[in-house]
């Protein structure tokens, strides 16, 4: 805890000792820009967060995840469809 309060301390001395606006307003913007993304972060996972439910079987699991499968057929013509710029062979030669 002493290292947020020694930081904070050092950053109002250095603010205080600051003559320039332009700096001050761009640390001002930075601070702002950093609340924000905070914000967005904290709002994420607290989307993320469930109640905890034992005692569940997996239809159940599946049912409330609302998962909907894929077939291997599915996956297979996503996958030729996209344009590889390199061989299987050449993949695997390139592990090595």
């Amino acid at each position: 805890m002493n290292v947020i309060k020694d930081i904070r301390h050092d950053l109002i001395d250095e603010i205080m000792q600051t003559e320039d606006v332009n700096l001050l307003n761009s640390i001002y913007h930075q601070l702002e820009k950093g609340k924000q993304i905070t914000d967005v972060e904290t709002t994420e996972i607290e989307a993320a967060i469930v109640e905890i439910t034992e005692g569940v079987t997996l239809d159940q699991v599946v049912e409330a995840q609302s998962i909907e499968p894929i077939t291997y057929s599915e996956i297979r013509v996503i996958v030729d469809e996209i344009d590889w710029d390199i061989s299987l062979e050449e993949l695997l030669q390139n592990i090595d």
